[in-house]
């Protein structure tokens, strides 16, 4: 997406906004027009809350909350919390996350994946296999899909991955995580390489939210 943005920058002319300058019979284009045309384009391919359950504005907070995970950081949105690196370099990371949405400032993320706590938080590895675990007890095995084939050797990677912190997980329940966390990037399943525990604390973190919703 960052790359997108500069390249649109690259063909706009210096001073002109990003958008519309004109309207389709040729007079100046509004900000009300321009968001007006592009709704319409939305429409178009088929982007909208009705058709697909998710908006423009949507879709693009949903790519910031999957580039945090990419880059480390689990979002506040997802239920991260402060004190997950070292201040410099969360501070260094976050920066980046915000040229890639095409911004500067650290501050404008919040409007995507809202604020983090200014409180510590626990060992990041403890976190997140703490999360994980509390989330495993939702999760009974015999209610469970079958694992394809495909699918299992990266199931039983994660599974080796977990037991080094003594997180004990059948197959099954990998595989439910990680098909969550897959779907996040609209694939059904996503090569685990890196950031594996993360992207399973962050749909631990979901399940666990659903559960208190429902109780």
């Amino acid at each position: 997406q960052g790359l997108i943005h500069e390249y649109v920058k690259s063909i706009i002319p210096r001073g002109e906004a990003l958008g519309w300058p004109f309207t389709r019979d040729g007079k100046h284009a509004s900000l009300e027009q321009n968001i007006v045309r592009y709704k319409a384009e939305m429409r178009a391919l088929g982007f909208t809350k009705k058709e697909m359950g998710v908006t423009g504005h949507g879709l693009r907070a949903q790519f910031s909350e999957n580039n945090a995970l990419a880059h480390g950081i689990l979002p506040p949105s997802m239920g991260g919390t402060g004190g997950q690196l070292e201040k410099l370099e969360m501070q260094t990371r976050l920066e980046m996350l915000s040229e890639d949405m095409g911004h500067h400032r650290i501050q404008v993320m919040n409007s995507y994946y809202m604020a983090f706590s200014r409180s510590t938080s626990p060992d990041a590895a403890d976190r997140s296999f703490t999360n994980i675990r509390n989330a495993l007890q939702l999760l009974p095995t015999q209610d469970l899909l079958n694992i394809p084939a495909a699918h299992r050797p990266d199931c039983q990677m994660i599974r080796d991955l977990m037991d080094i912190f003594d997180l004990d997980m059948t197959l099954r329940q990998i595989h439910t995580l990680w098909s969550m966390h897959s779907r996040r990037y609209g694939v059904e399943w996503m090569k685990p390489e890196r950031e594996i525990a993360l992207g399973m604390e962050g749909q631990a973190l979901k399940l666990l939210g659903q559960s208190k919703k429902s109780d």
